[in-house]
């Protein structure tokens, strides 16, 4: 939250709520909404999941913000890929940010673009738990093929 606050113009205005509710806010709509889901920091077995969706409640916080903004960015703090399949075509931008998430002040910087943004994935994002773990002659396509990515120009 500091990082944006601290990226954006002057005279922008950034509202947070945890839980996506923006009471204070009549009848205005964002320009952009910004909502930070995804997993707990985890180490080894602890982790360990047997469905990678995202979750119930994150995917409810994304459609509350989604409801009050022209644009939606979604940021997924995770330590290996999840299941966004059936949500991905309602968000306007799509960030896999991973843990430990952080460097928010670098996401910030990507986001307004005062850097580009870069990287490519090291493996095949599956595009649903049945495709886990990914085998390479599935005749079903990834969401995303190993090497996907993104690079952008800067905007100075």
């Amino acid at each position: 939250m500091d990082a944006v606050k601290n990226t954006v113009p002057e005279g922008t205005t950034v509202l947070y709520d945890r839980w996506g509710r923006f009471e204070r806010v009549t009848d205005e709509m964002a320009d952009v909404g910004i909502v930070v889901v995804g997993e707990m920091p985890y180490a080894e077995g602890a982790g360990d999941r047997a469905d990678l969706t995202l979750s119930e409640r994150d995917a409810a916080l994304i459609e509350l913000v989604k409801e009050r903004s022209e644009r939606i960015v979604v940021i997924l703090i995770s330590g290996r890929p999840m299941i966004v399949t059936e949500h991905l075509d309602q968000w306007d931008a799509f960030i896999a940010a991973w843990l430990p998430g952080t460097e928010g002040q670098g996401v910030a910087d990507v986001l307004s673009g005062d850097y580009p943004f870069t990287g490519k994935l090291s493996y095949t994002w599956p595009k649903s738990m049945a495709q886990v773990p990914f085998d390479p002659a599935s005749s079903e396509a990834p969401l995303f093929p190993f090497g996907y990515g993104l690079e952008t120009e800067s905007t100075e």
